[in-house]
């Protein structure tokens, strides 16, 4: 299995430091992609390959969703996180995320779900509803927009010795493989972090906890 540190040189991760965590463990969520709201309406039932080319990377494929975590401008602006949903026809049906306003303000609701074409968002200049504001789109919001991520109360009740299927019911959800090592018999989860530039990384060895290290979601 090819691991996350060799697929991190094969696309454009300038975004994220060379000393960046997120960069060392990176995964197929992360992309450099600016994330604005024409950008997005523009996916609006592509294929996934058509995603794929248009965010720069794989994104993480869970069942028919796949996942991506921008830090286009480190976080500042244009960055977040943003998920696809595909119909049995292959085609985004679904997109949802929230794009970081900057590193320290809360971001930007956008979601567009073909059941309900408009959409909402909160992005400036939007022609859309706004997702806060009107009663449909929060609505909308509630039921599109869940996710799992980490944070520092779930990261901290992870310890050494405990079982991957331990630490994936603390944190709620699986993680992403960033690296393996058949012969040790080690593998290095990711889980990222409500910011696009927080994460954790949890290293198991035969199958149990062995060290954990995170970025950004707090002491």
């Amino acid at each position: 299995m090819t691991s996350g540190a060799a697929n991190a040189t094969e696309r454009d991760l300038s975004c994220f430091s060379v000393n960046d965590n997120n960069r060392q463990y990176a995964t197929p969520a992360d992309t450099c992609r600016e994330l604005t709201e024409e950008f997005l309406l523009s996916l609006r039932g592509a294929t996934r390959a058509a995603v794929t080319e248009a965010m720069g990377a794989e994104g993480a494929k869970t069942g028919s969703n796949a996942r991506y975590l921008s830090n286009y401008g480190q976080g500042d602006g244009g960055s977040g996180v943003i998920n696809f949903r595909f119909n049995e026809q292959g085609r985004a049906d679904q997109i949802f995320g929230v794009i970081d306003k900057s590193m320290t303000e809360t971001g930007f609701d956008f979601i567009w779900n073909a059941e309900h074409p408009n959409g909402c968002s909160d992005m400036p200049g939007t022609r859309l509803r706004h997702c806060s504001s009107d009663p449909r789109g929060a609505a909308q919001a509630a039921e599109t927009m869940k996710r799992c991520t980490i944070d520092l109360a779930k990261y901290k009740m992870l310890r050494n010795g405990m079982k991957y299927e331990e630490v994936r019911d603390i944190v709620g959800c699986d993680g992403n493989e960033a690296f393996e090592d058949t012969l040790v018999k080690m593998i290095v989860y990711r889980w990222d972090g409500r910011d696009p530039s927080a994460m954790a990384a949890v290293t198991f060895i035969n199958g149990q906890l062995s060290s954990k290290e995170q970025s950004g979601l707090g002491r």
